[in-house]
């Protein structure tokens, strides 16, 4: 069985006013796992969702992944842009670059039937519509966790199928589709001059070094329960790492600005990624261990 990689404790649950809506909660979710919260109106589905999201605060045992969806029951005052704008600009903010960007927000109008209303206000939308655009913002990222607040609200028959099958869709997505990307990416790219095979060799294990330095710094991160600060503490810790001299970084840097051939150096740059990110995992996992179990 998966191990949960989202864990909500908390003794009193409090909406954003502060006024306890539940106590002694507990919610746990492996990945691809769908869980379903039901409850009557004002029996605190919302705020558990919010908890969940990390919008909220709850126990020092709660854990979530590092990215976070987070789609609304509705949204109180909708910006006056374009829908189609609207998303490039949250996917630029992702930090996903501009065809990125461009291609998935396009996909994701297509596979929630808005490509229609791209070019509409977003203040002008249907209820449905507007949910459906919901919808499409928390998927942009492609998120590990996935947190959707009556996603259904408003929607016709074709919008509860689409926001189904994204659904089932999300579910399915592993984290594995990442290092297969980092494995195949450097192959891919060369264009019509292939590099010899044990360039390429040397490229992927970059990649796959810097996934793991990657996949170590976030996992510290995604400890951080307020989602303020965990952004705070990641805009210092990778100033730090572009800026400060001889840090895990800094060979990947050089090799990026300067050619590499069979002749340059990738063993140390590689262990200098990959060791501190594998320590990096091993500390992120016996701090979460020890919050599950406080």
């Amino acid at each position: 069985m998966n191990e949960p990689v989202l864990v909500v404790r908390a003794r009193k649950l409090r909406a954003a006013r502060g006024v306890v809506v539940a106590r002694d909660v507990t919610l746990d979710a492996a990945p691809g796992e769908v869980v379903a919260v039901e409850g009557p109106n004002g029996s605190g589905k919302s705020t558990l969702l919010a908890a969940a999201a990390g919008l909220l605060p709850a126990d020092n045992a709660s854990v979530r992944p590092g990215s976070v969806g987070y789609s609304p029951e509705r949204a109180g005052v909708l910006p006056r842009i374009p829908l189609q704008r609207w998303l490039l600009g949250l996917a630029r903010t992702a930090g996903l670059g501009r065809d990125e960007s461009v291609r998935r927000a396009g996909d994701l109008l297509a596979r929630l039937g808005l490509a229609h209303a791209a070019a509409m206000s977003l203040h002008a939308l249907s209820r449905g519509n507007a949910q459906r655009a919901l919808v499409a913002q928390a998927l942009l990222a492609d998120p590990d966790l996935l947190v959707l607040d009556e996603p259904a609200g408003g929607m016709d028959a074709d919008g509860v199928s689409r926001v189904a099958f994204e659904i089932r869709r999300a579910a399915g997505r592993r984290a594995v589709v990442l290092a297969l990307a980092a494995l195949v990416a450097p192959l891919l790219s060369q264009g019509s001059h292939p590099h010899p095979l044990m360039l390429d060799v040397r490229i992927v294990g970059l990649h796959l070094a810097a996934a793991v330095f990657g996949a170590g710094l976030g996992s510290l991160l995604a400890l951080i329960e307020r989602a303020g600060w965990r952004l705070l503490t990641a805009v210092a810790v990778f100033l730090v790492l572009f800026v400060v001299r001889n840090t895990p970084m800094a060979p990947l840097l050089k090799l990026s600005t300067h050619p590499t051939t069979l002749q340059t150096p990738v063993g140390g740059p590689a262990a200098w990624l990959f060791l501190p990110g594998l320590a990096l995992v091993a500390v992120a996992a016996f701090l979460a261990t020890r919050r599950v179990s406080a």
